[in-house]
């Protein structure tokens, strides 16, 4: 995990500060500023941790590197974490259909993106999709 390109993140829950999952970014030098959210994975659901994981990454991609651009990709199965996604922002920008096999079927993959002056324009506007939005996030 020594890759200057990529970051490997513990995700805590507070206030005990035992690990509940982890984040990885990777893209992190790209002179593009086009950084992806390669990522995201936690033993609970439905505490907020997804949400609020996200939110900081925002945050540290747009305000601490200066991206243009986040990006990732959502199987299109999971429509917990696609919904999550689209409520923190995210515009889909496509599908790459049936690009990975899993186990005995193909799947797609649903293509989602924010740009820094969307997520600008959300922080401007005290958007509950931006670290301390109005939901005090």
């Amino acid at each position: 995990m020594t890759d200057p390109d990529a970051a490997h993140w513990i995700v805590e829950a507070d206030p005990d500060g035992r690990a509940v999952g982890y984040v990885i970014l990777s893209g992190l030098e790209s002179p593009h500023r086009n950084i992806e959210f390669k990522r995201v994975a936690l033993a609970e659901r439905g505490a907020g941790l997804g949400r609020e994981a996200l939110r900081l990454v925002k945050a540290f991609v747009f305000e601490r590197l200066g991206a243009h651009r986040l990006w990732l990709d959502v199987m299109d199965h999971n429509e917990r974490a696609a919904r999550l996604y689209r409520s923190e922002g995210f515009v889909v920008e496509g599908v790459q259909r049936e690009c990975v096999k899993r186990d005995d079927r193909y799947v797609s993959l649903i293509v989602m993106s924010m740009l820094e002056s969307e997520y600008r324009a959300a922080r401007a506007s005290g958007s509950r999709c931006a670290p301390g939005g109005a939901d005090g996030g």
